[in-house]
Order: structure tokens, then C-alpha cells, then sequence
């Protein structure tokens, strides 16, 4: 019976550098009308990284109507005051365009 190479290659560890400095890392979440979703994953991500002190979540309202300024204003204060949390809220989309919402969350990272 003749052998087959596997269908992928492995990783060869020989190739790896170890990583020496601490990268600074931007979360991005683009939200429109969503605030339940927010409210279990923001603080699930923030807790899942915490020890990671260069990691950033940026949230960016797009145009929710849902109350998520007040909640993300009310509940992440302390957060957006040390920089770990950046808040935008952008007023002009009518409906949510995942393509122009993420690159606009992405500039302002």
C-alpha cells in the first residue's frame, strides 16, 4: 500500500521566533441595534483578556436606537476613562453596512 503525505503540512516549530514584545491590539465591534449581544459579550471579551494590558475594544454605535450609548456610558465609565474602552457612535446610516462599518472602526483604531 503506498503512503500518502498528509493533505495539509504541520507547522514546523524550528521557523518560530519567540515573541518578545507586547503588541498593542485593537477589539473591534461594530454594533447597530444589538445591545443585548453587547451586553454578554463586551464584558465576556474584557474578562477573557484581561490580562493582557494592551488590548483595546473599540465599539463603534452604528446609529442604534436601541439605548446602547446610555448602557456603554452608564456601565464602561471607568473603562473608557483608563483607554481600554474607546466608544463612537456614528449618526448617518440609515441600515447597517458591515463592510463600510468595519472599515470605519478599523480607521479609528
Amino acid at each position: 500500500r503506498e503512503e500518502r503525505a498528509p493533505a495539509f503540512s504541520t507547522w514546523n516549530s524550528k521557523f518560530t521566533t519567540k515573541v518578545t514584545r507586547s503588541y498593542r491590539i485593537s477589539l473591534c465591534t461594530t454594533v447597530m441595534n444589538r445591545l443585548k449581544d453587547i451586553q454578554q459579550t463586551i464584558p465576556k471579551n474584557m474578562a477573557d483578556n484581561a490580562d493582557y494590558g494592551k488590548a483595546e475594544f473599540l465599539i463603534l454605535d452604528y446609529n442604534s436606537t436601541d439605548g446602547l450609548e446610555d448602557w456603554v456610558r452608564e456601565n464602561l465609565p471607568e473603562h473608557i476613562a483608563t483607554g481600554r474602552v474607546a466608544f463612537f457612535r456614528t449618526s448617518d446610516p440609515e441600515f447597517f453596512d458591515m463592510s463600510h462599518s468595519r472599515n470605519l472602526a478599523f480607521k479609528l483604531s
